[in-house]
C-alpha cells in the first residue's frame, strides 16, 4: 500500500472521528441546555404559585379588598381545576355540627425535560388540620410521576386558640375558651390565560358561624388524602369552661387574564 493511500485513510479516519466528537458534543449542549431550560420554568412556576399564596394570605383578613400584579411566563401556564371535598366536623358534649366544602385549584404542568420520579412541598403541607405555627394554610405541591404538576390548594383548616375571656351570662361573667377556625375557599373567576398575564385576586368576603359549645370540643377535618383531629385540651383550653367557636370561611376569587 503507498504511502499516499495510507496518509488518506488515516486523514478520513480522523476527520470521521473528529466529526462524531462534534456531533456528540452538539448533542450534549443541546440536552444541558434543554434542562436548564426545565430547571427555569419549574422556579418559575414555584415563584408564581408563591406570589399567588403570599397575596391571599395577605387579604385573609380583609373583606372586599383585592390587588393585581403582572407576570410573564414563556411555557408555564396556570389553570384551575377541581380539588375534592373538605369535610369540617366539630363535636361538642352534647352538639355536633357537619361541613363540606367544595374545594378548587391551581395548577401548572412544566419542566418536561426534566427526568426522574419525585414529590416535594415548596410550602406548607398535606396535614387537613394546621396551626399558625405551621406557617401556612396553603400547600405548594411539586410531583413528577412522567411530568412535573405544581399544585397550590387550600383543603385544610386553620385552628387558632385565642384563650380565655369573660362573657356575661345576664347574671355574671363566665369564663369562656375561644377558638377560630378559618377555611379558605377558591373560586374562579375570569380565565383568558396569554404570555403576559395580569392576576387579579379577590377577597369576595367573610362568612361567619358563632357556636356554643361545652366539654373537650373536638375538631376533625379530612379530604381524600386523609382525617387529622384535635381537642380543646390538646391545644391549651380548659374544658371544664364553655367554648365559644368562631367559624369563618373565606371566599378567595382568582382570576387570570393577559395576551400575546
Amino acid at each position: 500500500m503507498s504511502r499516499g493511500y495510507t496518509n488518506l485513510i488515516s486523514t478520513i479516519l480522523l476527520s470521521s472521528f473528529l466529526l462524531s466528537l462534534m456531533l456528540i458534543a452538539s448533542y450534549l449542549s443541546s440536552d444541558l441546555l434543554n434542562l436548564q431550560i426545565a430547571q427555569s420554568e419549574l422556579k418559575s412556576a414555584e415563584g408564581l404559585l408563591e406570589t399567588i399564596d403570599e397575596n391571599i394570605e395577605g387579604l385573609l383578613h380583609s373583606p372586599g379588598s383585592s390587588l393585581v400584579f403582572r407576570t410573564s411566563l414563556s411555557k408555564v401556564m396556570p389553570s384551575f381545576a377541581d380539588g375534592g371535598v373538605l369535610n369540617l366536623t366539630i363535636r361538642g358534649a352534647d352538639s355536633c355540627y357537619n361541613y363540606s366544602y367544595e374545594m378548587k385549584i391551581i395548577r401548572i404542568e412544566g419542566g418536561r425535560g426534566l427526568s426522574g420520579t419525585y414529590e416535594y412541598d415548596v410550602r406548607g403541607g398535606g396535614d387537613p388540620l394546621v396551626s399558625p405555627s405551621d406557617g401556612y394554610i396553603g400547600r405548594i405541591h411539586v410531583s413528577k410521576p412522567l411530568h412535573v404538576l405544581i399544585t397550590l390548594d387550600y383543603s385544610r383548616v386553620l385552628y387558632i386558640y385565642t384563650g380565655v375571656i369573660k362573657l356575661y351570662n345576664g347574671s355574671d361573667y363566665v369564663p369562656h375558651n375561644t377558638v377560630e377556625l378559618i377555611v379558605v375557599q377558591l373560586k374562579t373567576g375570569e380565565f383568558k390565560p396569554g404570555n403576559k398575564l395580569v392576576i387579579l385576586i379577590e377577597n369576595e368576603g367573610v362568612e361567619t358561624e358563632t357556636l356554643l359549645l361545652n366539654g373537650d370540643v373536638e375538631i376533625t377535618s379530612s379530604t381524600g388524602d386523609g382525617c387529622d383531629s384535635i381537642k380543646l385540651s390538646e391545644m391549651g383550653g380548659n374544658p371544664v369552661y364553655p367554648t365559644l367557636l368562631i367559624l369563618r370561611v373565606v371566599g378567595m376569587k382568582v382570576s387570570i387574564t393577559g395576551g400575546d
